[in-house]
């Protein structure tokens, strides 16, 4: 998967990028093998880290049809408004 890719070029270790995003190497190894999918916030966490834009990780899961429908949406929603925005409404809504 493409965070690996950029990971690699970015001179950084798979255990110093999990301990910025704040997960387990282990976890981290299974999202960069698409075992796994990282939630919308984990996938901005990473983005971050690695300095570049989220579509270009978001782009590969799609690609790679490894979202489910619901995941896209929610993760489209958090680049269009921003994830304060999005889980404010998506809290009021469970009211």
């Amino acid at each position: 998967m493409r965070i690996k890719e950029i990971r690699i070029v970015k001179g950084i270790t798979q255990k110093v990028l999990a301990e910025k995003v704040g997960l387990n190497p282990a976890t981290l190894s299974k999202y960069e093998s698409g075992k796994i999918i990282p939630d919308a916030l984990i996938l901005k966490s990473i983005a971050k880290v690695l300095n570049v834009d989220i579509n270009v990780l978001y782009d590969d899961y799609i690609e790679n049809k490894s979202f489910s429908d619901d995941k896209l949406e929610e993760i489209k929603n958090i680049l269009l408004m921003g994830e304060n925005e999005f889980y404010k409404r998506k809290n009021s809504e469970k009211l």
